[in-house]
């Protein structure tokens, strides 16, 4: 059940933001291509969205963190392959929370002690002691890079904490629904929704 409601949560997700992103211009969004979600304008990616989700258990995003290092992981190979153009904004957005004085606190979107340096400098001791196997090929890959590249690539990191599982994100869509439906939120988020999941479904069948 954990990997369905996550990427249940990788949907709800993408419409959310895609409700906040049409106040703002036109764009294209799509699922699973460059990373979980892509938002691009005019075929220049301007941000991709990693999802983690958790429902049972409160996470805490620490220096160590898998899921940290997991989508770090992926921007790396990413950043490598060329893929993603290095001007693109990185979006950790997780249900996961933080803790004071960590890397993840440092890059989070509007905290005011948002550090580049104290993350870079937070990552790179965590990288050189922990033992966790699982993770040494991304440890290794963000250690070999410069100390300018590794400030560089976390200047794009931006980290979401404390959103809504899956089930609570719907109340922020309601909320964006607010602006064109006024009293009829409900109804609206029932239809929209079940068009949004039928286009998904097409979509990645096709």
């Amino acid at each position: 059940t954990a990997s369905m409601l996550g990427y249940l949560y990788q949907v709800r997700v993408a419409l959310l933001w895609a409700l906040q992103q049409a106040k703002i211009g036109e764009f294209t969004v799509s699922l699973e291509t460059l990373d979980d979600v892509t938002f691009e304008a005019n075929g220049i990616p301007l941000s991709v969205l990693q999802t983690k989700h958790s429902v049972v258990k409160k996470a805490n995003l620490t220096d160590t963190s898998a899921d940290l290092w997991k989508t770090l992981r992926v921007w790396l190979v990413g950043n490598a392959s060329g893929e993603v153009p290095t001007d693109t904004s990185l979006f950790l957005i997780t249900t996961s929370s933080i803790t004071e004085g960590t890397a993840a606190q440092a890059l989070c979107a509007h905290a005011p002690t948002r550090n580049i340096p104290n993350a870079c400098s937070r990552l790179k001791q965590a990288a050189s002691t922990s033992s966790n196997a699982a993770l040494q090929d991304v440890f290794s890959a963000f250690l070999a890079l410069s100390k300018t590249d590794q400030e560089k690539l976390l200047h794009r990191v931006i980290v979401i904490p404390d959103e809504g599982n899956v089930a609570e994100i719907l109340s922020k869509i309601e909320s964006e629904l607010h602006w064109m439906t006024l009293h009829h939120q409900k109804t609206a988020l029932e239809l929209l929704e079940g068009w949004w999941f039928k286009r998904v479904v097409h979509e990645l069948v096709n």
